[in-house]
């Protein structure tokens, strides 16, 4: 709005002096014999291309995503190979782990859901499958997982299960239970993401 005020104010003093300018040619024409046309001078066509310029701006800032929030998000979220909760039992899940290194996240994605679905006690696989879903931009999917493991398990799943839903949300349809979610990490002082949480509230004001 600032911007805004300025380009208008600046646009408002050259017209004032181009009518100025012109009265004042006008006034010493006076008594001239004759028809003439007017001229329109330069200044005009110029203030109503710099109101033009700014009123688009203002419609186009106005339905544009906030980029910084995006960033912030997928810079924060918790990659599954950042985690490092992983203890015994990585043998099981060599197959699945061979598609995602291969980069067959799709296979990845159908492998961990069937072991999941199999093996409902493992929530480091539930949190690998969510992870997979987002890295898909699969994010009814993504949602669901990270719901279902806040829902069963607690720390530390619950933890980032939780911050991981919140970016989710804030990447595509933030919902209602992300700003449940985002809320109570903020009044947490002990949530290992309570300083995040705080950060990303105040970039969403």
């Amino acid at each position: 709005m600032q911007k805004f005020r300025l380009i208008h104010e600046a646009a408002e003093l050259a017209v004032e002096d181009d009518l100025r300018d012109q009265l004042e040619i006008h006034a010493g024409r006076n008594g001239r014999s004759g028809s003439r046309r007017t001229n329109i001078s330069p200044i005009w066509g110029l203030a109503a291309t710099l109101l033009i310029i700014l009123g688009i701006s203002l419609w186009w800032n106005s339905i544009a995503p906030d980029t910084s929030i995006g960033d912030f998000a997928k810079t924060e979220y918790i990659q599954y190979n950042a985690s490092g909760l992983r203890g015994e039992g990585q043998e099981q899940l060599t197959t699945g782990l061979q598609y995602i290194e291969s980069g067959e996240m799709m296979e990845a994605a159908l492998w961990f859901a069937n072991y999941a679905k199999n093996n409902p006690e493992d929530v480091e696989v539930k949190f690998i499958l969510a992870d997979l879903w987002y890295q898909a931009e699969n994010w009814r999917e993504a949602r669901k997982s990270y719901r279902q493991i806040i829902d069963e398990n607690g720390i530390p799943w619950k933890e980032k299960a939780t911050w991981n839903y919140i970016c989710v949300a804030a990447l595509h349809d933030w919902d209602t239970y992300a700003e449940e979610q985002l809320e109570a990490l903020q009044s947490d002082l002990n949530h290992s993401y309570h300083t995040l949480a705080v950060t990303l509230a105040n970039m969403m004001e």
